[in-house]
């Protein structure tokens, strides 16, 4: 099992990118009279926004009995409950996919902005990606012929894309990573090396002990879970029958456990990274893992934050199950080294169910949760590709913030329902997890800014308007000018005496064609103004510039913009081409 894991650090460089080119510098806007205090100062932005209060997103699925989603549902359709208390609803939105026959690449992800948004998308150049599919291959808890299935369909789905998609390939052992691209003969060539990663697996040893198994035994002590180990020890294993005790299996067990929460962890981790790696990427975005599925195995938290990191990144995730209709009958089970014997046949099928219920049912979980869908108990795994990578005709985006809640980490449940809703069925999030500690606000900012500049769509809580082209500075290098403009008129100055006051951080972003962040930096001005400052600032505007070294190719422009009083925010996008 790899120890570290190769998309965790593809985040990691870029963070780390970032990080360094946004050093913030400092400009005036204007001095005052002689011996007044100057209008900017040079200084590290002094937050005072309002802190938000801890919002959670909930996204809902409703379909009817043919399992179609059902359109035309308003806000006071619905009833939250968390730890079944009714909440008001802060946040309503309504979300369908993009516009058909907008773009060649709306073939799949969650769609575009809420159909409430009052404002078109901004342009972007006809190369650039609209949609980012990851797939994250489980070869920790997959059997070969799963594997080889999955690869196989997904290969085929693939080839079937339009070429502005930009897919990536992970796996849950962290081998063997492909980035984001539309490289299709790479894509195959990481698709055709992907095999189980069991070489830990407690399956190889003799007896066979699943998570399932092991769990019973060591959390439950379990009698039946005893007696099928026992059995396997001595009929298939050969083991002498006085040496196969109750202390001997349970060590067994114990050590099996161990391997499967390791693996449980590393999965779910795994995941994560891969979630933060593609909401990194500008616009639609989904995750499709494929797996047999895995008992959570004490990480039912971390199944949680799973969730509420892919909602808070507008990422849905959805799940196939490569095992699709295998054989579940150990007796007609040809891989199985032996058969039980009969008066132990029907326990041992109760308890694989139990298993391949319990398994699959975080896939589910992870992908209900999310908005996604799971596709399972079909070997036609390519259709299943197909039916639940097409985003939902209609999904509904609520947000509540829990009244005085507590930040001790424990587990609230969350349960969507219908005001009328009979025969109708609602795919929603069953939980989430109270923060452990309040945020400061200096972090609340740079996480806006941060999520607003891996992002496609425009914000206009403030009137911002931006201009970029690519030019020559000698004959072998070019860059890209940006410039932005703020109307400060609609600033929520504090005021303090006579003065003004805000704080304005602007953050310019380059990605390239495939959506990678290539280049950034990052002014404060830190505003103070008198009324005469004031009023010629509205007139012109505060303007902003920033130069990027560029190599040809296609780019997106990314201007975010935010003042500390409010926490308000502007951001929009420009497509520039730097010609060879």
């Amino acid at each position: 099992m790899a120890s570290a894991f190769a998309p965790r650090s593809f985040v990691f460089s870029v963070l780390r990118s970032f990080a360094l080119l946004a050093a913030i510098t400092s400009a005036a806007i204007a001095q005052e009279a002689a011996g007044a205090a100057p209008a900017a100062q040079n200084n590290q932005p002094s937050f005072t926004l309002r802190v938000q209060r801890n919002v959670i997103v909930v996204r809902v699925v409703v379909r009817d009995p043919h399992g179609r989603a059902v359109r035309g549902l308003q806000e006071q359709d619905f009833r939250v409950f968390d730890n079944g208390k009714l909440q008001e609803i802060g946040t309503f939105a309504v979300e369908t996919p993009s516009a058909a026959g907008s773009s060649p690449g709306k073939g799949f992800g969650p769609g575009s902005a809420a159909a409430t948004a009052s404002h078109p998308a901004e342009p972007t150049a006809a190369s650039t990606p609209v949609t980012y599919l990851a797939f994250y291959f489980d070869d920790l808890n997959s059997a070969f012929d799963s594997v080889v299935r999955s690869r196989e369909a997904a290969e085929k789905f693939i080839a079937g894309l339009p070429a502005t998609e930009r897919i990536a390939i992970f796996t849950s052992s962290g081998t063997q990573p492909l980035d984001f691209t539309d490289d299709r003969q790479r894509l195959d060539e990481a698709l055709l090396k992907l095999h189980p990663a069991s070489r830990l697996s407690p399956k190889a040893d003799c007896p066979q002990i699943t998570d399932y198994l092991a769990s019973q035994i060591v959390n439950l002590e379990d009698p039946g879970a005893y007696s099928i180990l026992r059995d396997e020890a001595i009929n298939g294993c050969g083991q002498d029958a006085h040496s196969v005790s109750d202390a001997l299996l349970r060590m067994q067990a114990q050590a099996a456990y161990s391997v499967y929460v390791m693996q449980a962890r590393t999965d779910l981790a795994n995941l994560d990274s891969v979630i933060e790696r593609i909401a990194l990427m500008p616009g639609e975005r989904q995750v499709m893992v494929v797996s047999d599925g895995f008992m959570p195995l004490e990480m039912r938290d971390r199944v949680e934050r799973v969730v509420d990191h892919a909602l808070g990144a507008r990422v849905i995730i959805s799940a196939l199950d490569g095992a699709g209709l295998a054989v579940r009958l150990r007796e007609a089970d040809a891989s199985q080294h032996y058969a039980p014997d009969a008066d132990l046949t029907g326990i041992y099928r109760t308890y694989d169910q139990n298993r391949e219920s319990e398994a699959t049912g975080t896939l589910a979980e992870v992908a209900d949760g999310t908005g996604g869908e799971f596709f399972h108990n079909s070997n036609d795994l390519l259709d299943g590709l197909r039916r639940i990578l097409a985003p939902p005709e209609v999904s509904y985006v609520l947000t509540f913030s829990p009244q005085r809640l507590k930040y001790d980490g424990a587990f609230h449940s969350v349960k969507v329902t219908l005001v009328s809703g009979h025969g109708l069925t609602v795919q929603a999030r069953k939980g989430y997890f109270a923060p452990q500690e309040r945020k400061k606000p200096d972090e609340v900012a740079k996480e806006q800014i941060h999520d607003a500049v891996f992002s496609e769509e425009p914000l206009r809580d403030l009137p911002l308007t931006i201009d970029a082209e690519a030019r020559k500075t000698g004959e072998s290098s070019e860059e890209i000018l940006v410039q932005a403009r703020l109307d400060v008129r609609d600033l929520p100055f504090q005021q303090r005496g006579d003065r003004s006051i805000d704080d304005v951080t602007f953050t310019v972003a380059l990605l390239d064609r495939d959506g990678k962040f290539v280049s950034g930096s990052q002014q404060n001005r830190s505003l103070t103004l008198r009324k005469t400052t004031l009023a010629e600032l509205e007139k012109s505007g505060l303007s902003f510039q920033a130069h990027v070294s560029v190599k040809a190719g296609a780019y997106t422009v990314r201007v975010v913009v935010r003042e500390s009083q409010g926490g308000e925010m502007a951001a929009l996008s420009r497509s520039v081409e730097a010609p060879l």
